[in-house]
């Protein structure tokens, strides 16, 4: 109940990609999924990543920490191939990353 107060605030006060907003996001997410709203949980942890990416980048660390609790979600869930894509996709990521520095 109180992560979801929080979440109302940042939303009420900070700007829709601000990264303390998917911070809440992620948070209920967490609380939905062990609370078995599996749907909901989906939904919120796709927001999350989705503020992530626009406001911080798909290089910065909490992107990358929201693609890997999706990804542990999907694990828990056997959604294999969802989860095959997620790591193709991060995989996808770290290389072009490593080009990035390799660039340096």
């Amino acid at each position: 109940m109180a992560h979801q107060r929080s979440l109302e605030v940042r939303e009420t006060c900070l700007d829709p990609d601000d990264p303390s907003i998917a911070r809440s996001l992620q948070l209920q997410a967490d609380l939905h999924a062990q609370g078995g709203k599996l749907m909901t949980a989906e939904m919120l942890y796709r927001q999350s990543l989705d503020i992530y990416e626009a406001s911080l980048g798909k290089t910065h660390p909490h992107f990358g920490h929201a693609l890997y609790s999706l990804a542990v979600f999907y694990q828990k869930q056997g959604k294999l191939v969802v989860l095959l894509s997620l790591v193709l996709y991060i995989d996808s990521q770290h290389r072009y990353k490593l080009s990035l520095m390799m660039q340096k």
